[in-house]
């Protein structure tokens, strides 16, 4: 199903029809000599969410010759597209070297007709839908076949030369916008750390005066402090309430980021116990 109006010109096209999509696998773990060489064996856990699309040329395991043969994993090219399609969706990199995955991953060799980085960022661009086409099991896990028939937009296919360029020309403005924005989280940074200082230099100079009209007292005598509580709790059949819930990672240099607040459920008779008020 289309996802976007797409310009004239432009087709939506199955991605088996531009390119072969091979899977990977693990070797034996119990066996030591498939493990430890120079091949490169890539897990999900070897890339990174988001940002610019990497280009992967080592890996935390490596391989023996023994253990790809071992295994059903082919030694993909280097500029293979790789995509994560299992329990973690959409994770993406580029081969830099020829490379295995293990069974996380769906990989695209690219035919003479599309990019291969204009195919990463299309496949950034619509990991949500395609998490759309995942079943269930134990983990969620996208099909190589589903996604053969899977559609993806491409300029001109009617014109190589012209697709080719177009793409190309795409890859490079979104590498540009990229750069942009890496510069603009560099000023950020710098008058963040900058506004930091001098509120730092603002309080030392207020608290750090001298005087025999100040004394110093035990926090537990002018404040309750409160502890916190941990997801997950059981409950059982007791009344509960849901409530906002607040982790460390919400509160960055002295601001609380409210993209990713979470909610836990409380029981009733707990609440006094945990709830924060105004001004807390």
């Amino acid at each position: 199903m289309a996802v976007w109006v797409l310009p004239d010109g432009w087709q939506w096209i199955q991605l088996g029809k531009i390119c072969d999509i091979y899977g990977g696998s693990t070797p034996s773990r119990s066996r030591s000599d498939f493990f430890g060489d120079t091949i490169v064996w890539v897990t999900p856990s070897d890339l990174r969410t988001g940002g610019l699309i990497e280009t992967v040329i080592d890996s935390a395991t490596e391989l023996t010759q023994a253990g790809l043969d071992s295994c059903s994993a082919p030694l993909l090219p280097a500029g293979a597209v790789l995509f994560s399609s299992r329990a973690t969706i959409g994770k993406i990199a580029i081969a830099g070297v020829p490379l295995a995955t293990n069974q996380g991953f769906a990989n695209f060799v690219c035919g003479p007709t599309v990019n291969n980085f204009y195919l990463a960022w299309c496949l950034r661009a619509l990991t949500e839908d395609i998490k759309r086409l995942a079943s269930s099991t134990t983990y969620l896990e996208v099909s190589r076949g589903k996604l053969r028939s899977y559609l993806i937009p491409i300029p001109y296919p009617d014109d190589p030369a012209r697709s080719l360029e177009t793409q190309r020309r795409i890859v490079a403005r979104i590498e540009a916008l990229f750069a942009e924005l890496r510069e603009c989280r560099k000023l950020h940074q710098t008058v963040v750390e900058d506004t930091n200082r001098l509120m730092d230099a603002a309080v030392r100079e207020v608290f750090d005066q001298p005087t025999d009209d100040w004394q110093t007292c035990e926090l537990g005598n002018i404040a309750f402090i409160q502890t916190g509580t941990a997801k997950g709790r059981d409950f059982r059949d007791r009344k509960t309430v849901e409530l906002p819930y607040l982790r460390v990672a919400n509160v960055q240099a002295g601001y609380l980021d409210l993209d990713e607040i979470k909610t836990i459920r409380i029981a009733e008779n707990e609440i006094a116990r945990y709830r924060l008020q105004p001004g807390d």
